[in-house]
């Protein structure tokens, strides 16, 4: 009957603003700190390969012969932030040399190698037997206990401050992670031997989220695996709620280009062509030529955002409206 598709129109179009939201902002959250800490690390992994060819003798870093390594201009947060995690990458070098009693120098740019090649995993899936959908996403860059029980498991506390850098040792809107899901695992180390995991929940009786559970293993779990975990019927999952989360995942990630993106192991980094930048009150903005269908007005690669178009359009040189206009 024509009244009862109306109403099942009408749901479907809130399902859709929903579940938009709710899968981009897992996503958005998770891949950006992921990006940033992986990108952190690799300037951390630099300067210990570079700190160890100066002083290969050294039985870890002196900290005050590795500050003159650092480029002038870098604030004390920023200091600090690449400190830590040149202090967490000094960990694994001894962890390994203890197993293989090599130099310093060689582990610290073996470290440097993994960290050109190493990518953000993102997994969608639903284990055999289970009414789990899990959508997980990994990244080699684990957390110390003074983050996890402090930006971590502050649930209500949206911000963090430090730079932007930070913003990859979690923390920054976590609390995004829990929009429309039912629980929340959390698995993290930093490859000392020890790494940690976490069950977030929701208290079906105040409608809060607790940690469930928390606990320390032994192991040598390197980097940071968080699982989005939502329940469905018996009669089975959403095929609506798989789609937009495979729509997100390409629409808020795809033009990524400074670090690797697989879903279900499969690369998803477009290719993007460089045409042209421009400056703006609201930032720099770069027109690209993608291989993608989706529209790419981006901020730093990975924000997507849809101003009105004759915002926008007053913002691009005039020498490219034709071939925007052109591509739709």
């Amino acid at each position: 009957p024509q009244e009862q598709t109306r109403e099942i129109d009408e749901d479907i179009t809130k399902r859709i603003a929903g579940q938009d939201k709710a899968e981009s902002l897992f996503l958005r959250e998770d891949v950006q700190n992921a990006r940033d800490a992986m990108l952190l690390e690799r300037k951390a992994a630099e300067y210990l390969k570079r700190y160890y060819e100066d002083y290969a003798d050294d039985e870890g870093v002196v900290l005050e012969k590795m500050t003159p390594l650092f480029p002038s201009g870098l604030s004390s947060e920023e200091v600090t932030q690449l400190l830590e995690r040149i202090n967490i990458l000094d960990q694994v070098t001894s962890q390994r040399l203890a197993k293989a009693g090599r130099p310093r120098v060689e582990i610290a740019k073996e470290i440097e190698e993994e960290y050109k090649s190493s990518r953000i995993a993102i997994r969608s899936y639903i284990p055999s037997g289970s009414n789990e959908w899990i959508v997980s996403i990994e990244d080699p860059c684990g957390m110390p206990l003074n983050v996890i029980a402090g930006p971590l498991l502050v649930l209500d506390e949206t911000t963090k401050i430090g730079v932007l850098s930070s913003e990859g040792i979690l923390g920054m809107g976590f609390y995004t992670n829990l929009a429309d899901c039912d629980t929340l695992r959390i698995t993290t180390g930093i490859g000392n031997g020890r790494f940690h995991q976490l069950i977030i929940t929701k208290d079906e009786s105040t409608g809060k989220f607790i940690v469930s559970s928390f606990k320390e293993s032994k192991g040598d779990y390197k980097g940071t695996r968080i699982e989005r975990v939502k329940k469905f019927a018996k009669t089975g999952p959403s095929d609506l709620e798989a789609i937009f989360m495979e729509y997100s995942i390409h629409r808020y990630v795809g033009a990524l280009q400074d670090i690797e993106v697989t879903h279900n192991g499969r690369k998803i980094n477009e290719k993007l062509i460089e045409v042209d930048s421009v400056d703006t009150p609201y930032g720099q903005i770069t027109l690209y030529f993608s291989d993608s269908r989706y529209q790419r007005i981006t901020r730093n690669l990975l924000y997507v955002e849809y101003p009105k178009s004759e915002e926008y359009f007053a913002l691009v040189p005039q020498q490219y409206l034709e071939i925007l206009r052109g591509r739709g």
